[in-house]
């Protein structure tokens, strides 16, 4: 902009312009209290400039030179995007220069003043504030007052201010009374009122320079007392159970899982609470002192109520914003007035029970939960296809077709998947058949089908359409967010009932997990099986019947997949122009069978047998996967879904310091400090206490266990008083209940879920000795036997397997028991030695030799035996000869 100098001003050698006028701040952003420079203009002494901003009000212009002056953004109460005019009057005239600012309160934005211990801020009350002094100008004087605001539906409005510092250095800090109750509401009929601090420069007749900020402020506070803030947080807790407690007969409003662990976990039925995003409204920092973050359920209650559930640094459930109904939050936003909702219903409620009285107690139970949170269970498919059922047990399944993976409580949720086979690298199928696509409804929500698309990403059809997927999307009945694990795309689509799905792809497999809620226990079937933790009763059959679990992969197969699947009428799914149910099933399909291959890496050469045993480490699934696919990257995305897997159920049960504790035969007393939660407990009369009496929780960790009240006997002998040796308290993969080594003190032992007791369940110290040894957890496939051998466990759940004398190991002498309780491998058997070869042409020899030995013997007999025989009968013949001439002679003298 510029202008021509007329000849009176040339004359009188006055200048109306000098040059192009300049605005700083060139647009965008300003909060209250920042400075505008108007520079290039010429301002002669006593010239009146100043500054309209619209319904926001005309502020007063400062001289600073003969070229540069600036205008104050006034106080406001409320986001506005407005034009700023600059007045600058002539003689007969005025000239208006504008600009388009985005204008914000000051205490929407990171306060400039803080408050210090804000917990001490009641009427009457001595405290001190702190500010950067660069801020403001360093030459002039402060001055410090309270900005009295009221609110209402309408809005926030300025009422009045009152100084409780006239004027100081500006030296970034100050320390002063606050007013009391009577001084500050001077009219009896103010309505609601809420306070912000305001240090202003003392300007008088102008700035020697140009400063960023004539005034600055805090956030905005509640001034209050204890006394009025106990009626008030009393008033709201009663008017609160009352609303809840009208509706709690028909309300499933969603309780908040115990640790942030946890609800990263189960995620999708939660997101972050605009409160505590730091890009929309980051109230959570000024107002919610142990809240690290919020979040706010998706699904809200039959009654349109969204439960809050806020969390500490460390991930412990803390008190937080209340719960809300949608529609009135909604109607807030629509009307403007949101600041003043979110002021009365959620940060006053909380000041006023949790900061300056003592019910923060009564609002942290009635805000967080009315009912226990139980951790959901999860299920899953991943690789070539394996399947985990909500008990936790493994297999694995080669279909050909679509199947049911999962029914809920009889068709209320319904989630299908299909298999087709894996494409060859060069050409052809591989051996192995993988899930492609998925389709799932609930009763009365959208019908959603989540398949692979030929860019080896995902494809999301909502009711038969398919979407543009952004971040996040809100269908009848499901909420579908966009995500990714480990650079995988990933849709997270969490349905009303709060089961929640996960379906990502690791090309060229889809890999899906399915949490869900506890109540459902008991209502499920399909091939994620029968949820009731009892992995005996798993294969639960469309007939009602159960498989028993210990079966082969290819019986399996024939008696219970392929009993689930689909036909033409019961299919979700959603086929193109050209496409059918039958042309995603193959009846006659044959997959690879486990059993045909003992060990699995017979399959593979010795080099690939070494990759794959580096690659997978103990995942069986993963070495499974690279032997009939012969695919490492299948096999590593099988292996790295597991963990995550592992990740998510380890998660979902991490209750920290939240746990809810209760004592049979006794009282349980609950205190909190800060971070660290404290349980005191005591019997009844006629119950004594077995253990120590109070135990505490910093952090997730407890230092001790909940003890036990027993009946006491009336008589106790000095036997029975002796205490008994101190043992080692390390459990490990387990927990136990019980503490002391007194007579009657006794020991309760339970395994985590995966491992199995071994020893006694209880132990107690009786006459000086304790009943028993301290047992030990072993994951349950360590407990397994084997024919004809012996079974060692060693480090890290490893089992050795040697078989007998006389006795052969078919199959792996090393087999690993995962943390779950499963092989990660096949069993191997012993058989009986056979013969060797040598051993039995040696023993034909000998037989030969001793029949030899016989046949030479009795030949040799009847040798000697003719022989003798022969001689014999010589002998008589010459017996004979010799006989005659003797008888001729008495013949002869007989004549």
């Amino acid at each position: 902009m510029f202008k021509v100098d007329d000849e009176k001003n040339m004359n009188e050698k006055r200048c109306e312009s000098l040059g192009t006028v300049s605005i700083h701040s060139a647009g965008g952003k300003l909060n209250s209290g920042s400075n505008i420079l108007i520079t290039g203009l010429c301002y002669w002494p006593g010239i009146e400039l100043r500054c309209e901003f619209g319904d926001v009000g005309t502020a007063k212009g400062y001289k600073v030179n003969e070229t540069k002056a600036i205008c104050t953004v006034p106080l406001l109460t409320t986001r506005k995007q407005q034009s700023a005019f600059y007045i600058y009057p002539n003689e007969n005239s005025e000239t208006r220069f504008a600009r388009e600012f985005d204008l914000e309160p000051v205490f929407l934005d990171d306060a400039a003043v803080q408050r210090k211990t804000p917990e001490t801020w009641t009427t009457g009350n001595r405290v001190n504030i702190s500010w950067d002094f660069s801020n403001l100008a360093s030459d002039l004087s402060v001055t410090i007052e309270i900005i009295n605001l009221f609110y209402n539906q309408s809005g926030i409005e300025f009422h009045d201010y009152t100084t409780v510092v006239f004027s100081q250095p500006n030296t970034g800090k100050a320390e002063f009374d606050l007013p009391l109750m009577e001084n500050l509401r001077k009219n009896p009929n103010t309505p609601k009122m809420l306070q912000m601090v305001r240090v202003r420069s003392l300007i008088g007749n102008g700035y020697n320079r140009y400063v960023p900020r004539e005034w600055i402020g805090s956030e905005l506070f509640l001034l209050t007392n204890q006394t009025v803030a106990n009626g008030s947080c009393s008033s709201w807790l009663q008017n609160q159970s009352y609303s809840l407690m009208k509706i709690a007969g028909h309300s499933n409003l969603t309780p908040c899982p115990k640790t942030r662990r946890q609800m990263n976990a189960d995620n999708g039925l939660f997101r972050v609470h605009d409160l505590c995003n730091t890009n929309i409204l980051p109230l959570c920092k000024f107002y919610f002192r142990k809240v690290d973050i919020c979040y706010k359920t998706i699904i809200t209650s039959d009654q349109g109520i969204a439960r809050t559930c806020c969390y500490d640094n460390e991930g412990e459930l803390t008190a937080g914003p209340p719960g809300e109904f949608v529609s009135q939050a909604k109607h807030a936003v629509a009307s403007g007035s949101i600041l003043p909702f979110i002021w009365d219903n959620k940060i006053v409620p909380y000041l006023q029970c949790c900061m300056f009285s003592n019910n923060c107690l009564k609002y942290e139970e009635l805000t967080t939960s009315e009912a226990r949170y139980l951790p959901p269970n999860i299920g899953a498919a991943f690789g070539d296809p394996h399947i985990q059922t909500l008990d936790g047990v493994e297999y694995t399944f080669n279909g050909f077709g679509e199947y049911t993976v999962l029914n809920v409580n009889n068709t209320q949720f319904l989630l299908q998947g299909r298999m087709q086979p894996l494409k060859a690298k060069k050409n052809g199928e591989a051996p192995a058949t993988v899930f492609t696509a998925f389709a799932m409804k609930e009763q009365g929500s959208s019908l959603i089908q989540v398949q692979q698309n030929e860019w080896q990403s995902i494809d999301v059809l909502v009711d038969g359409k398919l979407i543009a997927l952004g971040h996040e999307l809100q269908s009848k009945g499901v909420f579908i967010k966009n995500s990714t694990r480990e650079n995988n795309p990933r849709v997270i689509l969490a349905f009303n009932s709060g089961i929640t799905v996960y379906v990502e792809n690791a090309a060229p497999v889809l890999q899906m997990a399915v949490v869900v809620p506890v109540r459902f226990k008991g209502k499920t079937s399909g091939l994620l099986g029968y949820w009731d933790d009892n992995s005996d009763k798993e294969y639960f059959l469309p007939n009602r019947e159960f498989l028993n679990t210990a079966t082969t992969m290819s019986e399996l197969h024939y008696k219970f997949g392929q009993q689930w699947l689909t036909n033409e009428n019961n299919s979700l799914f959603i086929y193109g122009p050209e496409e059918a149910h039958m042309d995603f099933f193959d009846p006659s399909y044959i997959p690879t069978f486990m059993e045909g291959y003992d060990p699995i890496t017979s399959k593979m050469n010795s080099g690939m047998k070494k990759r794959a045993l580096n690659t997978c480490e103990h995942s069986f699934q993963c070495i499974f996967d690279i032997a009939i696919t012969g695919r490492f990257g299948i096999g590593q995305a099988t292996k790295e879904f597991q963990e995550w897997l592992t990740g998510m159920t380890r998660d979902l049960h991490d209750e920290g310091c939240n746990v809810v504790l209760r004592l049979g035969g006794g009282s349980v007393r609950r205190e909190v400090l800060e971070d660290h939660v404290t349980y005191n407990f005591t019997c009844n009369h006629g119950y004594i206490m077995i253990g120590g009496d109070k135990i505490s929780c910093h952090g997730g960790v407890w230092d001790g266990s909940k003890p036990t009240c027993s009946k006491a006997s009336p008589n106790l002998g000095m036997n029975e008083r002796k205490g008994c040796e101190q043992f080692s308290t390390l459990f490990e993969n387990g927990h136990f209940t019980g503490q002391g080594n007194k007579a009657g003190d006794r020991y309760k032992f339970q395994c985590d879920s995966s491992y199995i007791l071994v020893g006694e369940e209880e132990i107690v110290c009786e006459n000086g000795e304790w009943s028993g040894k301290v047992p030990s957890c072993q994951a349950k496939c360590s407990q397994i036997t084997i024919n004809n051998s012996q079974v060692t466990v060693g480090i890290g759940g490893q089992l050795s397997v040697q078989c007998n004398s006389g006795y052969t190991l078919s199959g792996s002498k090393i087999i690993n028991c995962g943390s779950n309780g499963l092989l990660n491998g096949t069993l191997p058997s012993c058989t009986k030695d056979a013969l060797p070869k040598a051993s039995v042409e040696k023993k034909d020899s000998m037989i030969v030799i001793v029949v030899g030995v016989l046949v030479l013997f009795v030949a040799i007999l009847v040798i000697m035996l003719t022989i003798y025989l022969v001689r014999k009968h010589h002998r008589r013949k010459d017996t004979q000869v010799l006989k005659k001439p003797d008888e001729d002679e008495r013949e002869r003298v007989a004549v």
